[in-house]
C-alpha cells in the first residue's frame, strides 16, 4: 500500500486566506461605520468605501485562488471547502451587511 497522504499546497491557500482576509476586515468595516453612522456619518461613510474596496480585493484573491490551483494542478478537496467559506464570508456576509446598514 503506497498511500500518498493528502497535501495542502501553500500559494492557492494563501490567496483563499487573503479573501477571507478581505471579507472579514469588509465586515468589521461595515459593523464599525454602523456604530459610527449617527454620530458622525462621514466617517461612517469612509469606512463603507473601505469595505467596497476590501470586497473587490477578495473578488481580485478569489480569482487568483482557482486560477492558481487548476493552473498547478493543486486542487484539493480542502482548497474547494476553505474557498466555500472565504466566499461565504466575502460575498454572502460582507454585501448583505453593506446593503442591510446602507440601504434598508
Amino acid at each position: 500500500m503506497n498511500e500518498q497522504p493528502s497535501k495542502i499546497y501553500l500559494l492557492p491557500n494563501l490567496m483563499t486566506a487573503g479573501n477571507l482576509f478581505c471579507g472579514f476586515t469588509a465586515t468589521l468595516k461595515i459593523l464599525e461605520g454602523a456604530l459610527l453612522q449617527a454620530s458622525n456619518p462621514d466617517a461612517a461613510g469612509d469606512l463603507f468605501h473601505t469595505a467596497i474596496w476590501c470586497v473587490l480585493g477578495a473578488f481580485v484573491f478569489d480569482f487568483l485562488d482557482g486560477r492558481l490551483a487548476r493552473l498547478g494542478g493543486h486542487d484539493t478537496s480542502f482548497g474547494r471547502e476553505f474557498d466555500s467559506l472565504a466566499d461565504i464570508v466575502s460575498f454572502g456576509l460582507a454585501p448583505a451587511l453593506m446593503v442591510y446598514r446602507v440601504v434598508l
